[in-house]
């Protein structure tokens, strides 16, 4: 069974450990865009502190896809190389969690880039949400941003 289990132990509940619930997410896959050698493409996205770009997780590859497309109509020669790469979501989740690297490239003023990892929602699953939520009634805006 690939659910993570809560025991109760006289009224207490049992959480399952960092080490199982990592090994769970060792069977989701997600998605990034990469060039060929696996270097992901970095992108400017809310959330990030001056300084660092961010790498994207896609829980969707039709999303990947989208954006991918979406940067190759801006600019083919940067994307010439771009491909979708898939990961497992226990090491996107590692990434995610862990400092900014350094990226290797240097922005205008002679300092280093720095990547952080980010993971980009479902867009089928957030339509899906604001749907719920206008059915209820509930404003957007009243709910918390993750």
């Amino acid at each position: 069974d690939s659910t993570v289990q809560f025991v109760m132990k006289e009224n207490r509940v049992s959480l399952p450990t960092k080490s199982s619930v990592l090994e769970k997410l060792r069977n989701i896959p997600v998605f990034a865009i990469t060039d060929r050698d696996g270097r992901p493409f970095l992108a400017e996205v809310d959330n990030v502190q001056e300084g660092e770009q961010a790498s994207v997780f896609f829980f969707s590859y039709e999303d990947a896809e989208q954006v991918l497309d979406k940067l190759k109509k801006k600019s083919q020669d940067m994307t010439k190389n771009a491909e979708i790469n898939v990961l497992t979501m226990d090491e996107a989740y590692k990434k995610a969690k862990g400092k900014a690297l350094p990226s290797g490239i240097m922005n205008k003023r002679g300092r280093e880039i720095l990547v952080v990892f980010r993971f980009y929602a479902d867009t089928r699953e957030v339509r899906e949400a604001e749907r719920i939520l206008k059915r209820d009634g509930i404003p957007k805006d009243q709910v918390p941003q993750v």
